[in-house]
Order: structure tokens, then C-alpha cells, then sequence
């Protein structure tokens, strides 16, 4: 399988077949018993940061160049792509989950429960009285745009109510803006809405928003041609690695490197 590390703009890809990767989340709640036998949860308020165990497998040391000196002489925290975060949903889980802090939009409050007209649930909403225009994939209230490859198709969808337009604007790495799409939609129902567009030479990262929306849940963006089934994000726009070996295996076919390393989120 492929994964993807780095700065945005520059991300190093993992070509090998056998390349392994196994994700966990740190848990969310701790648990003591009391005296008289009861039980008491203490609960974050986040999701947990999450990590991943990867295995190269074997690399040609001319595969493993950039990789290892990304590794080595790189300053995180990067971004950490999965193949199958590229596949079903790169936002972050915070950002597909519309959690407080990932977007923005004057007058846009938060929404509830909604069920779209395909049967899709989102457990959490926004809304505007009006139609607002909304910004999603933000962090903390700062932005925190996903990644993208130029020349790598990237799918945008949002499940909305209202009558405006989806749109995305590509930028390189300074944030300078390369190009502004849209589509428009008119429902009077919550129904999904997508867009497909091919970053151009240089772009680093996208910018989400959505304007007319009276009601909006279930944001996607995926390095696919057509929309996907919705699920909850897998990406994540700050990682560091830890536990990084550059070892090498000498063999009658050439040198090998074979890399076991954790990716962890942070911040």
C-alpha cells in the first residue's frame, strides 16, 4: 500500500507493495472504582491524538533517499497520508465530524442531528437561519487545509440543504492562491453535494467552503476521481515520527533498507 509524508507540497510517497501500516488512538478515558464499588469515567474532551506502526518492507536505498533524508534532516510536524485515508476521507476525524473549533462562518451555529435524504446520518450539523456562507477543515479555529498532489484528482462533497455554491480553492505552499472552483446546488432537503477538480502544477493544499447553506454535515475529501461512500476522516495534518533506524541489508541483487518506525500525531 502507498502512504504519504511530509511538508504539503512536498510529500514523500511509500511506493512498496508490502509496506505495512496499523493505526491506534490513545484512549480517551481513564476509569477508577470507589470504596462502595462504583465506577467513575474521566473523559477527554478531544478525540485522542492517534499513531501508526509502519514497515516499509524492502526498499532500494535510490527508493529510500528522500524518504530517509526527509526523516532525518526534516523539521515536523508533517503530513501523514494513508492510502486509505486518500481513498474514503483526509479530513482529520475532528474535521469530518464538524467538532467545535473545525468551522467557521458568521451567524453559522451548530446544527444537531440530521438525516439526510439518502438515509445518511450526521451527528453533527450546521446551520443558518439565512444561508451563510460556512469554511470547514479548520483546527482550533485556525486553518488547517489538507493536503493535495497536483495533477492528483481531489473530490469534495458536503451533505446540504440551501441554494448556493461548494467550493475549493488550491494553493502552493505560501498560501498564495492558485484556483478557485465552484458548483452550484439548490435542495430544499439535506443532500449530498460533490465536486471533482484536478490540482494544478504547484498546489499544496485546499481550502473548503460552502455558501447558501442552511444546513450543512458530513464533509469528505478524498484523491478520487468521483465522490465515495462517506466515513469518518482519516488524515492527519500534523505527525512526527519516532523510533526511526536508517538500516541496510546488503544482498547479491543490491543494498536494501527496511524501515520499522511509529507516526505520531501531535498537537
Amino acid at each position: 500500500m502507498s502512504a504519504w509524508i511530509g511538508p504539503a507540497g512536498s510529500m514523500v510517497e511509500l511506493l512498496k507493495s508490502q509496506a505495512k501500516v496499523s493505526g491506534s488512538r490513545a484512549a480517551r478515558s481513564t476509569f477508577r472504582s470507589t470504596i462502595g464499588g462504583r465506577v467513575k469515567e474521566q473523559r477527554t474532551t478531544g478525540l485522542g491524538r492517534r499513531s501508526w506502526a509502519v514497515s516499509t518492507g524492502m526498499l532500494e536505498t535510490s527508493e529510500a533517499a528522500a524518504f530517509s533524508s526527509l526523516l532525518l534532516a526534516g523539521t515536523p510536524p508533517w503530513c501523514w497520508v494513508t492510502d486509505a485515508a486518500a481513498r474514503t476521507n483526509l479530513l482529520t476525524p475532528e474535521q469530518s465530524l464538524l467538532l467545535p473549533g473545525t468551522w467557521s462562518g458568521t451567524g453559522v451555529v451548530e446544527g444537531g442531528t440530521v438525516v439526510a435524504a439518502d438515509g445518511a446520518v450526521g451527528i453533527r450539523s450546521v446551520a443558518h437561519t439565512t444561508g451563510g456562507q460556512v469554511e470547514f477543515v479548520l483546527r482550533d479555529g485556525s486553518s488547517e487545509r489538507p493536503p493535495v498532489i497536483a495533477g492528483v484528482p481531489a473530490t469534495w462533497s458536503l451533505y446540504v440543504r440551501g441554494a448556493g455554491n461548494l467550493q475549493l480553492q488550491f494553493v502552493d505552499y505560501a498560501g498564495s492562491v492558485l484556483s478557485t472552483q465552484n458548483v452550484a446546488y439548490s435542495t430544499g432537503t439535506v443532500q449530498r453535494v460533490s465536486m471533482t477538480r484536478t490540482p494544478p502544477a504547484g498546489s499544496a493544499r485546499v481550502r473548503l467552503w460552502a455558501t447558501g447553506a442552511l444546513q450543512a454535515a458530513l464533509p469528505s475529501l478524498s484523491w478520487t476521481s468521483a465522490a465515495v461512500p462517506w466515513a469518518v476522516g482519516a488524515g492527519c495534518t500534523r505527525a512526527t515520527v519516532d523510533g526511526f533506524d536508517d538500516s541496510r541489508v546488503p544482498a547479491s541483487a543490491g543494498v536494501f533498507a527496511n524501515y520499522d518506525f511509529e507516526v505520531r500525531e501531535v498537537g
